[in-house]
């Protein structure tokens, strides 16, 4: 309710998640790139997980505004959920998985290249990722801060 823009409460709810995932995944990337013995490939894994962490939170951005459901209130059971939530979370969570594959499919594509044809791309994807990421992220805030301001009333009237 408070007077901020579409994009500052897109961006702040970004931030919020970026402070964890974003060590946790460069984390998890360079740790399966070695349990894997392909120590060559950690960067790539690492461009790679960039990307799809800022193709999931610019369809979060954009699509939490759009397609909104309940969940439990604060200290409430995770696991309830009221009457007719969970058709519509699973709408809004297959909608958001389907974007988010189609916006990560560059970076999976050239971790592909890099795992099965040429490591040498593992570098140039590190890069590539990070941009990727960092881009579509800045246009999934931009478009969802402006879907959140034309339906903030809306979206304030559902609250309860």
């Amino acid at each position: 309710a408070a007077d901020v823009s579409g994009a500052a409460d897109r961006w702040g709810r970004a931030a919020a998640t970026l402070a964890w995932a974003l060590p946790v995944s460069v984390a998890v990337a360079i740790a399966g790139a070695l349990v894997a013995d392909r120590a060559d490939l950690a960067p790539a894994a690492v461009g790679a997980s960039l990307g799809l962490l800022g193709a999931g939170l610019a369809v979060s951005a954009v699509l939490s505004p759009v397609l909104p459901y309940p969940v439990p209130e604060a200290g409430g059971n995770p696991f309830s959920a009221q009457i007719g939530a969970v058709g519509a979370s699973m709408v809004a969570q297959a909608v958001s998985s389907a974007v988010t594959g189609a916006l990560g499919l560059p970076v999976v594509a050239l971790l592909a290249l890099a795992l099965w044809r040429s490591p040498a791309l593992s570098w140039p994807l590190l890069v590539l990722g990070a941009a990727w990421g960092a881009l579509v992220l800045a246009a999934g805030i931009r478009v969802g801060g402006t879907v959140y301001e034309r339906r903030q009333v809306w979206l304030l009237s559902r609250m309860r």
